[in-house]
């Protein structure tokens, strides 16, 4: 059975069904974010869409994170389909829009002064948003010490980040016109930029059934003339 996906709410996905999302923004970045439900065996997913099709390979539980990201961009409709129980959420700049089961938080930064910071955690299933209004921000993403590893994605128009901390790469797929629509950042511990271009930008998590990373956006004491620098 098709099942409606438009809103990119986050949902268990039967291997006897699949899911539809239409009337997507061609110019958007999207991440489908997967989970395997404690599978024994690997578990495939297909994605469809108007920029080709991948599958993405999520290990089982026993092995490590159960998870995978599939980012799409160039289409009008993305599908999924699998041949294993997964939970699946659509992520972008405006997705998903029914956020039930998801820790949503905006970050309301207006009103920081400098050497003041917002600070949360990621959890199982995470998007943070926030419009900083010019390049005074700082956000740092760091990796916590019981996590070995933390992937999060920043959506951000059009300078989307996949910010991967730790030693080992992470479980992504993409369709082929997604190069040049973000860059790949690994780093071992954090990873912290200073440059935004006053539009909407979202924190999502990939991977992580606990806390495994925090965030923190605010307004430096001292001023830097670099754009952007990276964690160690």
């Amino acid at each position: 059975m098709e099942i409606n996906w438009n809103d990119g709410e986050l949902i268990d996905l039967d291997k006897s069904d699949s899911l539809m999302a239409r009337d997507l923004s061609k110019t958007d970045l999207y991440g489908v974010f997967l989970r395997g439900n404690e599978n024994r065996w690997f578990t495939y997913v297909g994605i469809g869409s108007g920029d080709g099709d991948v599958i993405a390979r999520i290990p089982p539980a026993s092995w490590g994170p159960d998870y995978a990201l599939a980012l799409v961009t160039n289409t009008s409709y993305i599908s999924v389909g699998t041949n294993e129980k997964v939970t699946a959420f659509l992520g972008s700049v405006a997705m998903p829009l029914d956020r039930s089961g998801i820790k949503d938080r905006e970050f309301e930064t207006d009103d920081l002064q400098v050497g003041q910071y917002i600070t949360d955690s990621f959890w199982d299933r995470t998007r943070f948003s926030m419009v900083p209004a010019g390049e005074r921000y700082e956000a740092t993403v760091e990796r916590d010490e019981s996590s070995p590893q933390a992937v999060v994605m920043k959506f951000n128009r059009p300078n989307s980040k996949l910010v991967v901390l730790g030693w080992d790469d992470p479980n992504l797929y993409a369709t082929k016109s997604t190069r040049g629509n973000f860059d790949l950042e690994k780093h071992e511990d954090s990873f912290s930029e200073k440059w935004f271009n006053g539009q909407s930008v979202v924190w999502m998590n990939a991977n992580g059934a606990a806390k495994g990373a925090t965030l923190s956006v605010g307004i430096p004491a001292k001023t830097s003339t670099s754009d952007s620098s990276g964690g160690s």
